[in-house]
């Protein structure tokens, strides 16, 4: 038995035009899934199954904003319309407003949070789950954050609707685990992106500092391992979470960080 049988597996990756939800993507693309990616832009998605071809891969896509409730009920009757679901990779973007420390929050950053890191994830898998019920096997892995163990203040938004989703990863496996659905999350330390640095650029500029020096600082110097996370790696986990040959490894958080985080993971 190999240890990463996804052969053939209908995959749904979310917010996975570019950083981490498609460089994670792709790769499960090369080890046999058959990927659907979902960014609320068109024309990324198009850009993006377009980097895949060249990359030697095939991605379906459909457009999903996953703010909104009718974009998510779209996308998975795309699914169902299509060949149904095996498993889902959650990955969702930032809040426009982050950075931002709890006092330069407004209503809406929080109604966006809450829906973006929340409402979308548990509604989706609402939507999905009757369909790997159905067939007695389903795979689902919220991709999260380390800073929602050890929140950092600037990062309030994020960290706070992000949390919830630790609770319904074990609700959903504890109830379903028996039949065939399993649930797990990861948390992520820091990875390079054009998000990450696009969301410490402006961080650099409210203290006046440059990114360069915010980057070895606040992200660079907080990783013992001594570099950002190299996204192989972290396919390889996901992988691992969503294959056939995975029956035991379901309800846990797993930190991919480098060895950031200092506590201990309940």
């Amino acid at each position: 038995m190999t240890c990463m049988d996804l052969q053939g597996l209908r995959v749904l990756v979310t917010a996975a035009s570019r950083g981490i939800g498609f460089e994670v993507a792709w790769r499960l693309a090369r080890m046999g899934a058959d990927i659907v990616i979902s960014s609320r832009s068109r024309e990324s998605l198009r850009d993006a199954v377009e980097r895949a071809l060249r990359l030697g891969v095939r991605l379906d896509a459909h457009p999903c904003d996953l703010r909104r409730r009718e974009d998510l009920e779209g996308l998975a009757e795309y699914l169902a319309e299509t060949g149904g679901v095996d498993g889902l990779v959650f990955n969702a973007g930032n809040v426009e407003r982050e950075p931002a420390e709890i006092l330069e929050t407004r209503y809406n950053d929080w109604v966006e949070a809450s829906l973006l890191h929340l409402v979308a994830p548990a509604y989706l898998t609402r939507l999905l789950l009757p369909h790997m019920l159905e067939k007695g096997f389903g795979r689902i892995v919220y991709l999260s954050s380390v800073s929602v163990v050890e929140p950092m203040s600037q990062l309030v938004l994020a960290d706070t609707s992000r949390a919830g989703l630790l609770q319904l990863s074990r609700i959903v496996a504890r109830k379903y685990g028996g039949r065939g659905v399993l649930s797990n999350v990861v948390l992520l330390g820091s990875f390079d992106t054009p998000g990450a640095r696009r969301t410490l650029g402006r961080l650099a500029e409210k203290r006046g500092t440059s990114l360069e020096e915010l980057w070895e600082r606040e992200v660079l110097d907080r990783i013992p391992v001594g570099t950002t996370g190299d996204f192989g790696g972290l396919a390889c986990l996901v992988a691992l979470m969503l294959s056939r040959s995975n029956v035991f490894l379901n309800g846990a958080v797993v930190a991919y960080d480098g060895g950031m985080l200092r506590s201990v993971l309940a």
